[in-house]
């Protein structure tokens, strides 16, 4: 089902920096291009390999990681994107989309690397093995 606006780029920050899988392209773009002038702004978006890359012309630090045939929620390269991250100096804010236990792993990283929990951002759009049925997704048939 994607975004739905309950994140919203931290206007007191100096960066951002933002980690999501698949489904939270679209949100990491647009908030992307949404930061303001001065503000430096970072991505590291995981997609099943790079003929999934969407363009992206709006100026800020974009990496496009490859995940393969591993699936989505197996993946650990988006924590470890946060965990070699080097983060520009002054206040930052991460925002993290996309498997809840990914999004887990990743805000785990960015706390452990001195951020307070006020500068993260997690947001889990899908679980894995979950349907999504009460918003709109239909669920699976099973034979």
């Amino acid at each position: 089902m994607g975004p739905r606006g309950k994140i919203f780029l931290n206007p007191d920050a100096d960066w951002h920096l933002f980690l999501g899988d698949d489904s939270a392209i679209a949100a990491i773009l647009a908030m992307l291009e949404a930061i303001p002038g001065g503000q430096a702004g970072m991505a590291y978006l995981e997609v099943h390999a790079p003929e999934d890359e969407v363009a992206f012309a709006g100026g800020h630090s974009l990496t496009w990681l490859y995940r393969g045939e591993i699936p989505a929620w197996s993946s650990n390269l988006l924590a470890e994107a946060m965990n070699s991250a080097e983060l520009p100096a002054g206040r930052g804010h991460v925002y993290t989309f996309g498997e809840v236990q990914v999004v887990n792993a990743v805000q785990r990283a960015a706390l452990a690397s001195g951020l307070a929990n006020e500068q993260v951002s997690p947001k889990a759009y899908w679980g894995r093995g979950k349907a999504n049925a009460n918003n709109g997704e239909p669920e699976k048939e099973r034979a």
